[in-house]
């Protein structure tokens, strides 16, 4: 199906949208790549409700390096400027959420220097950021994203950038 002329949010409509990218900066010593989906539901031709889940395998630590497995569950809200574009092609958008942020390390408990420190953390973490989407047919949209996450303890802070298709369900 071709692409429509204009890229209007449809009201009353779901995206499943699944999405690969990198983590970096913050508490990160590499860049992670991170995988996950997001499903989201259009309120109004602005507004989009989203729950979102995504996964990276990261490097931490700044005394004592380990690995961890950072797993991030959100919910979020899209605000679109679309109408701000005349050709309409594009639909830029700020992004705002609430969620958690977990971390499992692998970490040596034997040695007893890191005896005290926990091999696990789940945190209340707040993200925010934008992005933007373009209709490549009525029914798939392109995706960029950036994002900054905070956590805590274990759970790094922390960039993000990701890019997925976006699959609208319904009608």
């Amino acid at each position: 199906t071709p692409a429509p002329e204009t890229m209007p949010l449809e009201v009353d409509r779901w995206t499943v949208t699944p999405f690969v990218g990198a983590g970096f900066s913050g508490d990160l010593e590499n860049s992670p790549l991170n995988i996950g989906a997001a499903i989201g539901y259009n309120v109004t031709s602005r507004v989009t409700i989203e729950g979102q889940f995504a996964f990276m395998d990261a490097e931490q630590g700044d005394l004592v390096q380990f690995d961890s497995n950072v797993y991030t569950l959100d919910a979020n809200v899209l605000y679109h400027f679309t109408e701000q574009f005349a050709d309409r092609q594009w639909a830029p958008y700020l992004a705002i959420g609430l969620g958690m942020v977990r971390a499992t390390a692998d970490i040596d408990n034997a040695d007893p220097l890191l005896a005290d420190l926990e091999d696990s953390s789940t945190d209340l973490a707040l993200n925010f950021g934008g992005g933007i989407k373009t209709a490549l047919s009525d029914r798939v949209r392109l995706r960029a994203d950036l994002r900054y996450y905070t956590g805590d303890d274990l759970a790094p802070n922390f960039w993000r950038a990701t890019a997925g298709l976006g699959f609208v369900l319904g009608r």
